[in-house]
């Protein structure tokens, strides 16, 4: 429901449903592998209407990411990326690691 509130906030033209699913999938993971530690939700929408969702957390590392991102396994990213997000991720100033998905709305 938070990921939802906070969706409906940003005023995205997009597909809420997969918004949330990518919102879902990103947290699981970061509290699945990076354990103990905080973790925070960044929501931004750009004027194309491209939504980027970051999530960060404390650990900078992320090991075997390319091999995840390429799986056809029924893993969280597997399923953003079915679902037409593109994901990334960068290391962050302070400390730890930000990993994103953007998302773009249907065509009119």
């Amino acid at each position: 429901m938070f990921a939802r509130t906070r969706l409906a906030l940003t005023g995205w033209a997009g597909d809420q449903d997969i918004a949330a699913t990518a919102v879902k999938e990103l947290m699981l993971n970061a509290a699945h592998h990076v354990g103990t530690g905080e973790v925070s939700l960044i929501l931004t929408v750009y004027e194309d209407q491209g939504l980027l969702i970051q999530v960060m957390d404390e650990d900078p590392h992320f090991k075997g990411f390319d091999e995840a991102t390429a799986t056809t396994e029924p893993t969280g990213l597997h399923r953003i990326k079915a679902l037409g997000g593109e994901i990334t991720w960068c290391l962050l100033e302070q400390r730890g690691k930000a990993v994103q998905v953007r998302l773009h709305p249907a065509p009119q």
